[in-house]
């Protein structure tokens, strides 16, 4: 009888607390591996492809017709044409497509998470909110140092978030120029294949780039 007894209770505590408990592991989950992890990597990602690929193919093909040489010729300087255009555009771009596509994936969690019994829409809303805008303690870590004050704000959620997206998409350009204007006397048939080392090689550095931010912020926590 008191094994029994103890079973019953120890099954009703487990009822009571595990769906909560697995509501708010769930929210915070999607809320921190999206916002902080996932959600810029995988945007950088494609962007690699989009956006890399597209201004490497262009420079690529003003190598290949000379039309880099005519710039000169004119007093135009090459990287005053495309490059910073291109990575203006792309700056401001990626965060907006960043942020866009890491609430669609936020928000898709609080429809599916009730449809598998994982807690309610208002407690997802409520733990999501508290896991990307938590409180900051700006105060007292500017009672510590001006440095610790600084890492407070650049690991902020919404910072962090847009810090990496912009770090990501200027791996993306740099490396695009860099590979579009490599090789001086770059023929046609040669344009292809910068666009292919162009796209692999950021994506490369933009997985190293978002392991590093990882282990700042494993560091910091």
């Amino acid at each position: 009888m008191y094994m029994m007894m103890a079973r019953m209770k120890v099954r009703s505590m487990l009822n009571t607390t595990i769906p909560t408990a697995k509501a708010t592991l769930y929210a915070i989950g999607m809320a921190k591996l999206f916002a902080l992890e996932i959600g810029p990597l995988l945007t950088a990602l494609f962007l690699s492809g989009r956006i890399g690929g597209s201004y490497a193919g262009k420079v690529a093909t003003l190598q290949a017709t000379s039309q880099t040489k005519l710039l000169r010729t004119l007093g135009i300087h090459p990287q005053m044409w495309t490059f910073l255009p291109a990575m203006a555009a792309a700056v401001l771009a990626s965060p907006l497509l960043t942020v866009l596509g890491t609430m669609i994936a936020i928000l898709l969690g609080g429809v599916v998470g009730p449809k598998y019994g994982i807690g309610t829409l208002e407690i997802y809303r409520e733990h999501v909110r508290e896991a990307v805008f938590p409180t900051l303690p700006f105060n007292e870590a500017l009672q510590e140092s001006w440095f610790a004050a600084l890492v407070e704000i650049s690991t902020y959620p919404p910072i962090f978030h847009l810090w990496k997206a912009i770090t990501f998409i200027s791996i993306v350009l740099v490396v695009a120029e860099v590979a579009a204007r490599w090789q001086p006397h770059l023929s046609p048939k040669n344009v292809p294949g910068v666009i292919t080392g162009s796209v692999v090689i950021a994506s490369l550095l933009v997985i190293v780039a978002d392991w590093g931010f990882s282990q700042w912020l494993i560091l910091r926590l």
